[in-house]
């Protein structure tokens, strides 16, 4: 019922260009968890999460380092009312954000079909530059399978005072994701 994983990545790697593992600039991560499950209410994951970035020199960004705390926990007579609580904090100014807090609750098998889970979530975030104002947003989605191996996620962010983008008060982002395992 616990795990450690990590794992070490090229702080500069991208979508579209491979081998700049040279340059030595790394971001890793490490994660201690712990998987209870308490019969009733319901299976739990609680985890702290590590991480460094190194300094990179051509995109002249600060070295940083963070840590994060997740709670989880299933509750209901069926276990399919999951509510999450995460909270983070970043040092260095290799984010833009210092740190955060969120809050949500997950329904896991909607309208009775087994797998499809809707949520929603509101999170408070503090920007490192603190001329920027505190940002929030408030987001909902449903993940539904198209089939066994496949779902879609339509998902809705509204983000008031987003912090990268100061003149704006409200912006409203949508995504839609979809998902194939093989």
């Amino acid at each position: 019922n616990t795990y450690i994983m990590g794992g070490v990545h090229d702080a500069n790697g991208d979508a579209n260009s491979f081998g700049q593992l040279d340059r030595g600039e790394f971001f890793t991560a490490i994660e201690l968890g712990a998987t209870p499950n308490y019969g009733r209410p319901g299976a739990g994951l609680y985890h702290v999460t590590l991480w460094h970035s190194d300094k990179r020199e051509k995109a002249k960004a600060p070295s940083g380092r963070g840590i994060a705390f997740t709670l989880e926990q299933e509750l209901g007579p069926d276990g399919n009312i999951v509510p999450f609580v995460r909270y983070s904090y970043a040092d260095g100014g290799a984010t833009a954000i210092r740190q955060t807090f969120a809050v949500g609750l997950g329904l896991e098998e909607p309208f009775g079909y087994s797998s499809d889970l809707i949520g929603i979530g509101f999170s408070w975030g503090e920007p490192t530059d603190t001329t920027l104002n505190d940002q929030y947003v408030l987001e909902a989605f449903y993940r539904f399978y198209l089939t066994p191996l496949t779902h879609i996620t339509p998902d809705i962010q509204v983000i008031f005072d987003p912090a990268k983008n100061p003149t704006e008060d409200v912006l409203t982002v949508g995504s839609l994701r979809l998902r194939t395992l093989f």
